[in-house]
């Protein structure tokens, strides 16, 4: 490998003479830190605000909203933040809620994906789970956003997969020991599965079994 005087003096590589090696590893993380910390240029509109971190550390950007409406009690609005963006290619952005939202006033942000090549204003789907209409204001904090790297790989169709240990168990497999499961009964939840269990044990047989025909506690006080 030639490497040029320019080059050489603009990246100063570590240079190992003796075995005429050289490592260009710290020029390639340093390179990497650049890219992480590409800008994401942004035109703000007339009602809109420039996402803000609430601290240094933080990982989301809070998003702001550009308009009044009024959510209803069990419904939902697309709620504009008035801001458009040019996110780094290779990257996205991801939108989520705020947590003192949802757990104040039962607001919920729908998830969503801002990719790279979208130039339209930014809004959040949001949900309002609380008993009363919201009203939003704008220069109010709706949602975060967060600005992550992603993958595009090639997609490749075969007949088989790989087999491993878990297989296709999923859906809640993982969820609970029988014995954690089993304490989220109340007392009259357990009286009435007991007595349950009497009248049909012939029919579904013993609580283990019975477990296997009732997936779910839902399913199983429904059948009591």
């Amino acid at each position: 490998m030639i490497l040029g005087y320019g080059w050489l003096k603009n990246e100063n590589p570590t240079i190992n003479w003796k075995d005429e090696t050289v490592d260009v590893r710290s020029i390639l993380e340093e390179k990497e830190t650049t890219i992480r910390m590409d800008t994401v240029e942004m035109v703000v509109e007339p009602q809109g605000k420039l996402p803000t971190r609430g601290s240094q550390e933080a990982t989301g950007y809070d998003l702001y909203a550009a308009e009044e409406l009024e959510i209803p009690m069990g419904g939902w609005k697309l709620v504009p933040t008035g801001v458009k963006m040019k996110i780094p290619k290779g990257s996205y952005g991801k939108l989520t809620g705020r947590s003192g939202n949802a757990l104040q006033h039962g607001l919920m942000v729908h998830p969503g994906v801002i990719d790279s090549d979208y130039r339209g204003t930014v809004g959040a789907i949001i949900y309002n789970y609380s008993k009363n209409n919201h009203r939003i204001v704008p220069g109010m904090r709706i949602a975060q956003i967060v600005f992550e790297k992603h993958l595009t790989p090639d997609i490749k169709e075969v007949t088989d997969l790989k087999e491993t240990e878990r297989g296709e168990k999923g859906f809640g497999s993982t969820d609970q020991t029988e014995d954690t499961e089993w304490r989220l009964y109340t007392e009259e939840e357990h009286e009435a599965i007991r007595c349950f269990t009497k009248t049909t044990a012939r029919i579904i047989g013993p609580r283990g079994e019975m477990k296997n025909k009732f997936k779910t506690r839902t399913q199983l006080l429904a059948a009591v």
